[in-house]
Formats: C-alpha cells, sequence, structure tokens
C-alpha cells in the first residue's frame, strides 16, 4: 500500500480593480482547481478589490468569495497583497490577480513540492487582448524549462509561510512589490520555477500603455522605494541580486549625467548595457530607466516626506470595518 495522501489547507488571495470582465472566469478556475486536488482538506478564496466601479465586488460575493473592500483612495496591488496575507486562515497562500485563469491541475502537481520548496512560480500563457479581442498568443511566456532557482518572481505566487509567519508585502509599492517581498525572504525562502503552466494571464495593458506610465510622478518609482526600503531595513544585498537590472540603471543615468566628457565614457555605458542583459528587450528596459532615473528620483524623495507619517487606510472585511495608519 502506497503512503496516505497528506492533507492541506489553502488561501488564495484574488486581488483586482475593475476586473468584471475575468473575475468569474478566475474565481471559476480556482474552485475547479481545488476540487481537483483531493488532497485539499480546508480552502478559501479572497478577494481584495481597489475601489472598483464596476461589478466586480458583486461577482465576488454571488460566488461566495470573502471580500476585503478597499475604501481608501489610496490603492496598490501590494496593499492588496498586504491586507490578503494579514486575513488568510492557513499558510499556504496562492496570489493570483483577477485577469488570471488559475490552471486546473496547479495544486495537484505542487502539493508535495510546496511544503518542501516553500515558495513555486510556475510558467504563464499569456493572452495579449485589443478591444476585447486576442490579437496575440504567447504560450510560455516565461519559457521554464527545468525546475531550478527563481531568479525574480511575479504576481503568480505559491508561497508557504511556515517558516517566515510575519513576511508580507510593503503596502505602499505601486511597482516591484513582488521583488521586494522576494528579496525581504530570499534568505528564509527561495523560489523555484516548476516547468509547467501554472495560469493564463488576460493582458489588457499593452506596451504603449505601459510606456506613456513613465511621465506619471508616482509610476515606475516602485524599484527606488524597495531600495530606500531594503537599505532601511536590512535586506540589501538580496535586493541587487533581484533587482541588477536596476542597479545598472542608476549606474549608468549617474555616468549619463554627471560624466558625459570621461573619455572611455561611450565604451563604459555600452560595457553596462551588454553585461546581464541577454535580450534586446532587457536593454531597452535599462535605457527607459535610465533615462527617467532622475525624474523617478525626485518624486520618490518627494513620496518619502510626504507620506513619513503614515497612510491612513480603510477598508471593510467580513462586515467589519478597519481604519488604521500603515508606515513607509
Amino acid at each position: 500500500m502506497g503512503e496516505p495522501l497528506k492533507m492541506y489547507n489553502v488561501s488564495v488571495i484574488i486581488i483586482g480593480k475593475n476586473v468584471s470582465k475575468t473575475l468569474y472566469e478566475c474565481i471559476s478556475s480556482i474552485k475547479t482547481a481545488i476540487n481537483f486536488d483531493s488532497s485539499i482538506n480546508l480552502s478559501e478564496i479572497i478577494y481584495v478589490d481597489s475601489n472598483s466601479l464596476d461589478d466586480s465586488i458583486k461577482i465576488a460575493q454571488a460566488n461566495n468569495v470573502r471580500v476585503i473592500n478597499i475604501i481608501s483612495t489610496f490603492t496598490t496591488a501590494s496593499l492588496g497583497r498586504f491586507l490578503g496575507i494579514r486575513h488568510a486562515k492557513y499558510n499556504k497562500l496562492l496570489f493570483i490577480d483577477g485577469d488570471m485563469i488559475l490552471e486546473k491541475d496547479w495544486f495537484s502537481k505542487t502539493n508535495t513540492l510546496i511544503d518542501t520548496y516553500l515558495g513555486i512560480v510556475g510558467d504563464r500563457y499569456e493572452f495579449l487582448i485589443k478591444n476585447d479581442t486576442v490579437i496575440k498568443e504567447i504560450p510560455h511566456f516565461y519559457n521554464y524549462t527545468e525546475f531550478q532557482k527563481a531568479p525574480k518572481i511575479g504576481g503568480f505566487i505559491y508561497f508557504n509561510s511556515s517558516q517566515t509567519p510575519s513576511a508580507n508585502f510593503s503596502p505602499f509599492l505601486r511597482e516591484e512589490e513582488e521583488c521586494d517581498f522576494y528579496a525581504k525572504i530570499r534568505s528564509t525562502v527561495p523560489f523555484y520555477e516548476v516547468p509547467y503552466h501554472g495560469f493564463k494571464h488576460l493582458n489588457r495593458n499593452l506596451s504603449g500603455q505601459r510606456l506613456l506610465s513613465y511621465l506619471q510622478p508616482y509610476v515606475k518609482m516602485g524599484y527606488l522605494l524597495s531600495l530606500f526600503k531594503s537599505i532601511k531595513d536590512g535586506y540589501f544585498i538580496n535586493y541587487s541580486v533581484i533587482q541588477k537590472k536596476y542597479i545598472k540603471s542608476i549606474l549608468i543615468s549617474l555616468l549619463t549625467y554627471t560624466l558625459p566628457i570621461y573619455p572611455n565614457f561611450y565604451s563604459l555605458i555600452i560595457i553596462l548595457l551588454l553585461t546581464f542583459s541577454n535580450q534586446k528587450s532587457d536593454i531597452r528596459g535599462v535605457i527607459i530607466t535610465s533615462i527617467a532615473f532622475p525624474y523617478k528620483l525626485i518624486t520618490s524623495i518627494y513620496f518619502l516626506i510626504k507620506y513619513r507619517n503614515g497612510i491612513d487606510l480603510e477598508y471593510s472585511f467580513d462586515s467589519l470595518h478597519f481604519k488604521e495608519r500603515i508606515m513607509l
């Protein structure tokens, strides 16, 4: 006779804002995956909503999902995950966005891995959508081909918090919150890539919109706020390993704006660009970040000064109303 199935409990945390077009499918896929794995004993699904103007909350409630409703005007994906962890019942946590569809066999394939490796990320099947029409499919977005340590993580995260019960996201970060979280716990919980799909992503946020966001003062500065926090809280070494692209961007920017008359200036820039940049997209991202660095540095410092006494948070959950101040 084989060993009896080891039963476990899991909390699934969905974050979203105006995701009524995809939320029902997201929730249904999670329920299907939970039912497909006979070793799941208890489970819960929590949806954290960031001031949606559509029917996202109604859809979640109609499908018996517990809803955390952020009432404050200040909202971030990181705040959603922060509140999700705080109110989750179980230490096995799956983070997923409201525009993602969970693969049916995700839990059944990872139910033994999550106790051994504590942090797991799966491959992504990408659908690029414009005007409600799929214009491109990328079946293996990350192209995970073998089981190995993950250099970075994204929004789809399967995490066992048993060894790091106090770990949580930095709620004020608008971007790079996943890598900031990873940098905090990497010494204890290195994440691993698994060579099969975790989810489908219905991506309506195309690249043109992302480029325009660099012009907004409080957007695309998450890597700097995370850098400041890593220095303050003592996880800079992990930050520098995970976010070496941004470290390189900062160096290039400093050289570009301060040493243009240096004789070997352009040679040095080229060397830095090529270092750790294996793809054209990496080089493009480094260049854009380098150009925007002074502007983002100023807005980051202003942000830290403005909210040095914390950010007021108001939200509701399970018929209870919460007000508190979260610190940077």
